[in-house]
């Protein structure tokens, strides 16, 4: 099944990479949202590979929603454009994201950037990898030392008071990046590029590829109560264990 996700997002960046430079058509789907051409052929290219190798498996993309097999045990996650907005600027920070569920439970997860022709990977039990060489979370231990990074909901109600947990933990942090892509955000982190991923308003499924990426580098994924990450999960921090338990006291402290 790896080999089938790897070969579904390589696919799917060609694409990504074929419109990178040109016109491509750009659409509103919501206020502060937005889709392109690419969006929907790349993640049209993901689906025709992965139905393919796996017929009776079911989908749920980020563009056309659920489809296949309500019965199936598999469930595949497919965001084939995820950064959209920094791909409508030409801002190489956007990936291919596709995550594998069996029976609700991750299994496996792909994040490939098309541009940098990085082709990160991971598998429950197995480990992460990034171009086939075996990545860890940061061993950083202090704040002071770390660097934290996040991207913005888009429903803006919940901006105020995010920007003030930022503020408030800005003192203690050695900086702290928005570059609006989830999954490279996550991506990231399990490479040790960034220490800290931390959100306040998520989707669930947006999360799995990066977050099962992070936790078999070594990583773990907490929300803002210290509970494991789950559907009613109301934020989110991923790290080392060590500064995701500092983030969370500041965050409950706040």
């Amino acid at each position: 099944m790896l080999q089938t996700a790897l070969k579904a997002a390589v696919a799917s960046g060609r694409i990504i990479r074929k419109y990178y430079r040109k016109d491509c058509g750009i659409y509103k789907k919501g206020d502060y949202d937005l889709v392109t051409d690419a969006d929907y052929e790349s993640e049209k290219k993901a689906m025709e590979i992965i139905s393919y190798d796996f017929p009776d498996h079911s989908f749920l993309c980020e563009e056309c929603g659920f489809s296949g097999h309500n019965d199936s045990e598999y469930k595949w996650l497919i965001d084939a454009l995820d950064g959209t907005i920094n791909f409508s600027r030409r801002i190489p920070l956007f990936s291919v994201s596709i995550a594998l569920l069996k029976n609700e439970v991750p299994t496996l997860s792909v994040i490939y950037n098309p541009i940098t022709e990085d082709l990160y990977y991971s598998e429950k039990g197995k480990g992460s990898y990034l171009n086939d060489k075996k990545i860890i979370i940061s061993n950083k231990n202090e704040l002071n030392n770390s660097i934290a990074v996040t991207d913005l909901t888009k429903d803006r109600h919940y901006h105020e008071e995010f920007f003030k947990t930022i503020s408030s933990l800005s003192k203690d942090l050695l900086g702290i990046r928005l570059t609006q892509s989830t999954s490279i955000n996550l991506a990231f982190v399990a490479e040790g590029k960034y220490d800290i991923f931390i959100k306040n308003k998520i989707n669930y499924y947006d999360l799995i590829a990066g977050t099962l990426m992070c936790e078999e580098a070594g990583g773990t994924a907490i929300d803002f109560s210290g509970n494991n990450i789950s559907k009613s999960s109301k934020g989110i921090i991923v790290s080392n264990n060590l500064l995701a338990m500092k983030i969370l006291e500041r965050i409950q402290l706040k």
